[in-house]
């Protein structure tokens, strides 16, 4: 009598060594109902994957635009300075919600030239400070003569980023008369030859310089707003002695790295009174035009952190995209992948009265609810991990 099945059934040992068998028995049985509703396996396996695919995508292209420069060490530290004005409630009306984050507020990613240095001596908690700006000019590489682009950047940008280096040092891009080139223009200007040490003639606002190249940056594949192909340190400008102290030219992005444990928001005074002192004609204006009051600012400074750049609609100078868009997205991925799955559910439904015969005849042989349901689930895994294969 202690060998009837009831007895058996309690047994927890014997529960173990019954378990595997079953779950081969699941796998086997599914595997035999796929096989035998071909049209419906594969219209069920075709439009989960094809959603899966889909939502896969959009959910990769939302995650690419989200881990701009997040690779960098120095990440959490690094912010941009960007300017801000506030127009009030009938200011900039032709603005819509889908194209600025505010119809009140105008946001600027490029500053003055002379605002690197201010912060430098008058904002207390800042580590490192970098300006990066635009300038067209002619290279002559040997008896070839290319119209650029190049980036005006400072040495300490190569501080706060974590930028790899094929060949050289950045440490000699200290000096103007130095140049740092990328490594497609490496390959492309010296084929296989070193270029560090080589020279370059590079002619801007009217001035031709002769250049020597102290390093070669790598390629990578991180994504990042920083487009370094041929860099030239700020002080080689001709006019820089002017244009690094004209408050009215925006022409540059500033990037400062706070030192550790030193927050944005207890900067504020300090960039307060930078507008005090060379900005005070834009609080006038912005002022009468918002109808704000004597005690209220309509214009100042604001840290941008270095990884939320790209999804802040500044200007196409970063190429950005606005979180909204990335909302959109995600919402139409969550959609898709839903559409599918209950694509899937209605014709598992429309499918389950042809099988009442097999769960009858199954429960007649003693099997459990329990069993046929994981049967079904098992079913259901089997044709999820099919759609994602393909």
């Amino acid at each position: 009598r202690f060998f009837r099945w009831r007895y058996l059934r309690k047994s927890a040992r014997l529960r173990k060594l019954i378990q595997p068998v079953m779950v081969k028995n699941y796998l086997k049985i599914s595997w035999r109902t796929l096989r035998r509703q071909r049209l419906h396996t594969v219209i069920n396996i075709g439009g989960l994957s094809l959603g899966l695919a889909a939502c896969s995508l959009l959910f990769l292209y939302i995650r690419h635009h989200l881990s701009y420069d997040d690779w960098h060490t120095n990440k959490d530290r690094v912010y941009l300075a960007s300017q801000w004005s506030y127009g009030g409630p009938d200011y900039d009306s032709d603005s819509t919600w889908w194209s600025a984050p505010a119809p009140d507020f105008g946001v600027n990613s490029m500053v003055s030239a002379a605002l690197p240095e201010t912060i430098k001596d008058q904002v207390p908690g800042v580590e490192a400070i970098a300006l990066v700006g635009g300038q067209s000019g002619v290279v002559k590489v040997g008896r070839s003569v290319l119209r650029e682009r190049f980036t005006v950047a400072s040495p300490s940008l190569f501080d706060m980023l974590d930028v790899p280096l094929a060949e050289g040092s950045v440490l000699g891009f200290k000096d103007p008369g130095h140049i740092l080139i990328s490594e497609a223009k490496a390959e492309a200007w010296f084929g296989n030859r070193s270029a560090v040490g080589q020279t370059l003639e590079v002619t801007f606002q009217g001035e031709t310089q002769t250049k020597e190249v102290v390093g070669v940056l790598a390629h990578t594949d991180q994504p990042t707003n920083f487009q370094l192909d041929i860099v030239l340190n700020p002080r080689s400008k001709p006019n820089y002695e002017q244009w690094s102290t004209n408050w009215n030219s925006l022409s540059v992005a500033t990037y400062v790295m706070l030192a550790p444990g030193v927050q944005p928001e207890t900067l504020t005074p300090a960039f307060d009174g930078i507008v005090d002192v060379h900005y005070d004609h834009m609080l006038d204006i912005t002022r009468e035009r918002a109808g704000l009051a004597e005690n209220q600012r309509g214009f100042g400074f604001a840290l941008v952190p270095l990884t939320e750049i790209h999804v802040i609609p500044f200007s196409v100078r970063y190429g950005n995209m606005q979180p909204r868009y990335l909302a959109f997205l995600a919402l139409i991925g969550i959609a898709i992948l839903l559409i599918a799955g209950i694509n899937y559910i209605s014709l598992t439904l429309a499918r389950s009265a042809g099988r009442n015969l097999e769960v009858g005849v199954r429960k007649s042989l003693g099997a459990r609810v329990s069993h046929i349901v994981t049967q079904f689930y098992v079913e259901t895994l089997l044709v999820t991990v099919l759609a994602l294969i393909l």
